[in-house]
């Protein structure tokens, strides 16, 4: 029971996305310009969504924008509306995704140098 169990989980893991839950298959059509480890990637990347929420919650509540307050608010009281469930720009765009997406990676700081300065917030933080 627990290695088929397990077994479930690793192929959910492998074969559904964490932050929208859609299936690697959704990503096999034609029309859509990019595949589902590039979904995984850029638009759905867990550790964007991560650092987005360790950033929102150690910005100050004045500094916060108005998207930024409502996932604060979401978390707060335990919901996940804010989550993309069941959407994807590439899957709504088709063909237009592609190149919406590498001109916003171009724009956007990596994962890595993100959580690098998030790192280098926390540490700066006082502690209470």
């Amino acid at each position: 029971e627990l290695r088929d169990s397990q077994d479930e989980l690793k192929k959910k893991m492998l074969n559904q996305c964490f932050v929208c839950f859609m299936d690697r298959q959704d990503f096999e059509n034609p029309k859509v310009k990019t595949n589902f480890a590039e979904h995984l990637s850029k638009q759905h990347n867990v550790w964007h969504y991560i650092c987005f929420v360790i950033q929102v919650s150690l910005k100050p509540k004045t500094e916060l924008t108005g998207t930024e307050q409502y996932v604060i608010e979401e978390l707060a009281a335990a919901r996940t509306d804010w989550f993309p469930a069941l959407r994807s720009v590439e899957l709504e765009d088709g063909l237009e995704a592609g190149a919406e997406e590498e001109e916003s990676a171009e724009r956007s700081p990596s994962a890595y140098a993100l959580c690098q300065h998030l790192l280098r917030l926390l540490a700066a933080a006082p502690s209470s």
